[in-house]
């Protein structure tokens, strides 16, 4: 047993508000008597709990969702109240704070590190022997294997690769928003028809690709491509992620954007996600998630707040947009496809992956890294995409990559590196032509510098300063890429060079999007740097064991199967009727029984020992007529944790019966009034005065009374 998670434990029922130890010490002891230690108390119930016959009561009145719940926590390590109570909302349609609230009442769980819903969770220590007994499988509930609609779809990088290329050589490609122009469709119908085929919203890529600053804004209203960012980011990232490029770059769009949550974090939990989920899993869309949850919740451990942001804004977005989960081929469930193993086993690439024709057509072979891929979209107009893809680079095309500042040297260079041959005369001829003409007539639209002899050799030797550079106009006057002008001035005076910049320049609009990869962040992913960007969270160390898997391989239909036969309910529901019937041969009043019973049902025996000891009428959760300070913080109680309560009242010489759920306290001239919501769904007003008799009614939750 881990000693500081016992402190932990020890620590927060010692302080806790709710008294959850004083309760369960008194139904499982009988009365403690007063003036008592609160440690000899909880070294009692320690004791209790840590033995193997109260292991197995506790396990047996387990049901499916409490199973489900315990095994997310314990496999999480930590839990947010909050988040739980939604992953335990998934399997049940009413009260799922309550049942939450139920297992802290019962001990299993306990709260600490924060107040109310905000609380992190975690399981006692002295029932740690349960996690052995609640592990993955308990997630995998309604699962199923099917080897359907597994086959991988569109490869992603190759509708990043087309939409670059449509940005580039059609113009215009946009309306003045993400939807494409004719010619621009008509083109992506040819080399990315997913992008326009989709029953959904395709801007998703789009938006990635300005999150990453590949996409800019422009005057005109209408989106710009600025391929050499493309071509950056294509090479850096493969750089650092390898085959994960396309997922890398998805963790760019806005809506993932957290100041704690970088985007190298994003990428590598993902990239981790796709290599640990079965191709041809099959769940329920609340069950897919609240796996994703949990998975989120491992990684992260000890960082719940990361691991609960990423689940929202991360996981089932990026993984259905790139294909790696999509809908079943009955529409009814979540399939894991074999698009994200598809990904992560693609090669780096090698020399040979493009071939130049003497005919100006480029073809891009299987064995084309991704930077190879994006430099064949840059370089010429993309016509093909799939086993092997197709360009033409034709005057057009060529004159489209010279108006984005690129140069025929560079084009020839790339394209005889990525080749691994002499380009055909005929091609660098034609290049260097078309550049001739094109140079004729330019309007050229930007930021440009100047600088004297001594700034230039300054300039021209520090790498991250040229890394600013679109185009070198003449010796020392450069054409710098679209950055904001606090941010030229600030890299200038980093570097010494004082800049007299006017104030008239603006680029704010770039702001509207702010970059997932930053400069610097560039820079660290570079081959030889071995940390993360810069963030909160930079040195994070995942808590995955090193070769460890969650499901082992050869062994998730057996994870499967233990699934669906766990958690039998049958188990809880037997051992509640034995104790109800064990409850029925005693002899006591029928106001106690009805108060056991309503224990009992609750799962807050554990045996049936404790029917005749248990301390029920001063457990704080009933009170008298006499008892008026008892009957408020009963109902303060079940207001604050969303409890059912019964109660008689007696108005006007009539006696009623109700039960409902108290909504709230409120102060009137006559008195303490409260509004409580019945089980028929009506809204009813009650002096507290008139409260004749008052219990917290514990197991309607379970679907009793």
């Amino acid at each position: 047993m881990d000693a500081m998670s016992l402190k932990r434990w020890n620590d927060a029922l010692i302080a806790d508000r709710d008294d959850l130890l004083i309760r369960a010490a008194r139904r499982w002891f009988g009365p403690v008597r007063t003036p008592f230690n609160k440690h000899e108390l909880l070294a009692k119930v320690e004791t209790y709990l840590r033995k193997p016959a109260t292991h197995e009561a506790v396990f047996a009145l387990m049901d499916d969702v409490d199973r489900l719940a315990v095994a997310s926590v314990a496999l999480a390590g930590t839990m947010h109240q909050n988040e739980l109570a939604r992953i335990v909302g998934s399997a049940i349609k009413t009260s799922p704070d309550r049942r939450v609230e139920n297992l802290l009442d019962r001990l299993i769980l306990y709260r600490h590190d924060g107040r109310g819903r905000d609380s992190l969770l975690s399981v006692a220590p002295p029932l740690k022997a349960l996690e052995k007994r609640l592990g993955i499988e308990q997630l995998l509930r309604g699962a199923s294997i099917e080897a359907e609609g597994t086959e991988p779809g569109t490869d992603p990088w190759a509708v990043y690769c087309a939409l670059v290329s449509v940005a580039m050589h059609v113009k215009p490609a946009f309306k003045l928003n993400y939807e494409y122009t004719k010619k621009a469709a008509a083109q992506l119908e040819k080399t990315a028809p997913e992008v326009l085929n989709r029953a959904y919203d395709s801007t998703f890529y789009l938006l990635s690709l300005a999150g990453a600053r590949a996409l800019l804004p422009s005057e005109s209203g209408r989106f710009m491509v600025d391929p050499q960012r493309f071509l950056e980011l294509s090479r850096v990232l493969e750089s650092r992620y390898g085959a994960a490029v396309p997922i890398a770059l998805a963790c760019s769009h806005p809506e993932m954007y957290s100041g704690t949550v970088d985007a190298d974090m994003r990428a590598r939990f993902l990239i981790w996600l796709l290599g640990e989920l079965p191709v041809g899993l099959c769940m329920e869309v609340g069950a897919m998630e609240n796996l994703l949850t949990v998975m989120a919740a491992i990684y992260f451990r000890g960082n719940e707040a990361i691991a609960m942001r990423l689940r929202s804004v991360v996981s089932l977005p990026v993984l259905s947009e790139m294909g790696c989960i999509r809908f079943s081929p009955d529409g009814k469930k979540l399939q894991v496809s074999g698009q994200g193993k598809r990904m992560l086993q693609h090669g780096n690439g090698s020399a040979g992956g493009i071939v130049l024709e003497e005919s100006h057509e480029l073809r891009v072979l299987p064995q084309a890294g991704f930077y190879a891929r994006a430099f064949a979209a840059v370089a010429s107009r993309l016509e093909h995409t799939g086993l092997t893809w197709t360009g033409i680079l034709d005057r057009e095309a060529a004159q489209a990559a010279y108006a984005h500042g690129m140069s025929a040297d560079e084009l020839m260079q790339g394209l005889q590196t990525l080749s691994g041959k002499q380009l055909p005369q005929s091609v660098s001829f034609s290049l260097r032509e078309w550049e001739q003409r094109s140079r004729g007539a330019r309007l050229v639209q930007g930021m440009v510098v100047k600088l004297d002899e001594q700034n230039t050799a300054i300039m021209e030797h520090l790498p991250h300063m040229m890394a600013m550079v679109a185009e070198k106009l003449a010796a020392g006057v450069y054409l710098l890429k679209p950055i904001a002008l606090k941010d030229v001035e600030k890299a200038f005076k980093t570097s010494g060079i004082k800049l007299d910049a006017p104030d008239r320049a603006d680029l704010d609009r770039l702001d509207a999007i702010p970059p997932a990869w930053t400069d610097d962040e560039m820079a660290v992913c570079a081959p030889q740097a071995e940390h993360a960007p810069h963030g909160e969270l930079a040195q994070h160390t995942p808590h995955v064991p090193t070769g460890a898997s969650l499901f082992p391989a050869g062994q998730l239909e057996a994870l499967v199967r233990s699934a669906h036969s766990a958690a039998d309910e049958a188990i809880a529901d037997n051992t509640v009727r034995h104790l109800l019937y064990e409850l029925g041969q005693l002899d006591m009043s029928d106001s106690v029984k009805e108060t056991l019973s309503d224990t009992v049902r609750s799962r807050l025996i554990l045996e049936p020992s404790q029917l005749a000891l248990a301390d029920v009428a001063s457990d704080g959760a009933s009170a008298g007529a006499l008892d008026y300070s008892g009957k408020v913080r009963i109902l303060e109680r079940a207001v604050r944790e969303k409890l059912a309560v019964s109660l008689i009242s007696k108005t006007g010489g009539t006696r009623s019966v109700c039960q409902g759920e108290p909504q709230s306290l409120v102060k009137t001239p006559e008195g303490l009034a409260l509004s409580l919501l019945t089980n028929r769904g009506k809204s009813v007003i009650l002096m507290v005065s008139a409260i004749e008799r008052l219990r917290i009614i514990h197991s309607d939750m379970f679907g009793g009374s």
